[in-house]
């Protein structure tokens, strides 16, 4: 099978401790991803809510030299992203990003759990008997957000650091502007590395062991059908 530039399968080649580093900082992309879509389904003012002002530094949690990653200025593209969103002189930019592929078939399929089938959404998932009091107060998708970041053997997955590049671009002199362009190529790859990192979240041992959902034809077989989408 062909590999996937989109979704990092295993460990990257990274030691422990970058493997820690790089993990801390997608559960870190997914929470302010899933913020600039709440803020922008909301009309709110401040895009990226409470993680605005963690997103206008222009940082990662951990940087390229503590993961061993080289993330291409992923930390800046997210900065100008919010700015430009923000831009209440250009609506328009704002308006673009609601079409663009990454907010409709990368950032809002990760927020609902669902690609297709609203059964599988992540607010059918309820707690099992015996769930870890650690996930009390938890919802699905930050349990799944959870699990995936404290399981060493669970794949980095999506790399942010590519998949930006469909939304924000970067001309010869370095700088960003935003253009919702990508090849048809690309598209499908992206699409199929966001299927990848769903099954990925529902399916990690420890996330079945605290969460179900009673909606699923198999929840604990949920993408059993390889032709099944999310």
């Amino acid at each position: 099978m062909k590999k996937n530039p989109y979704f990092i399968d295993g460990n990257g080649g990274l030691s422990k401790e970058q493997l820690a580093n790089m993990k801390l900082n997608n559960f870190y992309l997914y929470k302010a991803l899933n913020q600039i879509l709440k803020s922008v389904r909301t009309n709110d003012a401040k895009i990226g809510g409470p993680l605005r002002a963690s997103l206008l530094t222009g940082e990662l949690k951990k940087s390229d030299a503590l993961t061993g990653v080289d993330t291409n200025r992923l930390g800046e593209k997210l900065k100008f992203l919010v700015i430009e969103l923000s831009d209440k002189n250009h609506p328009e930019k704002l308006e673009a990003f609601k079409k663009s592929y990454l907010y409709n078939t990368v950032i809002e399929p990760l927020s609902s759990g669902y690609i297709l089938d609203e059964d599988r959404k992540w607010s059918n998932y309820k707690h099992t008997s015996n769930y870890e009091q650690a996930f009390k107060n938890k919802n699905a998708l930050d349990a799944a957000l959870t699990c995936q970041r404290e399981d060493e053997k669970a794949p980095l997955g999506l790399d942010f650091s590519k998949i930006i590049d469909s939304f924000v671009k970067t001309d010869e002199k370095g700088n960003f502007y935003l253009e919702d362009s990508y090849t048809i190529e690309e598209e499908i790859a992206m699409g199929e590395a966001v299927n990848e990192q769903l099954k990925t979240f529902k399916n990690n041992s420890r996330f079945k062991a605290n969460y179900s959902n009673p909606k699923a034809a198999s929840s604990e077989n949920e993408f059993e059908d390889e032709d099944e989408l999310g």
